[in-house]
């Protein structure tokens, strides 16, 4: 959803996103969790494009995403770089805290700042959401906020981001 300084809202489908989250350390003792999700974004089959809503092309990120309980509270600091050709490469770093709200809501707040490496654009977005454990392969996703650019090229804007997650658990066997 965009909006251009008084003229008409534009609504539409942004990209795609789909990755996935592998948590190769994980330690109850230290509360400590350290992962990598790659994902890959890009353009959907709509008019999005065209109307001018989302870029052209296609990126492939990867995060480093740290977890630490801190009483009732998880912080997720995260730092890592975009992939892409031309001028879309960019490093982004974020910070995610979540609290508990039961066993199976979540409520989130979440900066992020992303830079591209050519120093053309930067941005900031704030966002606050959760997610709800529907069962143990099923997770909603849900988040709203504000971007905030530093750029002749885009406006600020108003987004929100539905999703969903599948998690899969491999126990250790002993």
């Amino acid at each position: 959803m965009e909006g251009n300084n008084g003229g008409p809202t534009r609504t539409g489908l942004g990209k795609s996103l789909p990755g996935v989250k592998w948590r190769f350390y994980d330690s109850d003792e230290k509360k400590l969790a350290i992962s990598i999700f790659p994902q890959l974004e890009f353009n959907n089959p709509s008019s999005s494009l065209q109307r001018g809503l989302v870029d052209y092309g296609t990126r492939f990120y990867l995060p480093v995403v740290f977890s630490k309980k801190l009483g009732p509270i998880e912080i997720n600091p995260e730092a890592g770089y975009l992939f892409a050709a031309g001028k879309g490469a960019a490093w982004f770093t974020g910070l995610v805290v979540l609290k508990g709200i039961n066993k199976r809501m979540e409520m989130a707040a979440e900066l992020c700042n992303s830079a591209n490496i050519d120093g053309s654009n930067r941005w900031n977005t704030f966002d606050g959401g959760g997610r709800r454990i529907l069962g143990k392969h099923y997770i909603v996703l849900f988040m709203a906020g504000r971007s905030f650019y530093h750029s002749h090229c885009r406006p600020a804007g108003i987004f929100r981001l539905p999703g969903h997650a599948i998690p899969f658990f491999h126990e250790a066997q002993e």
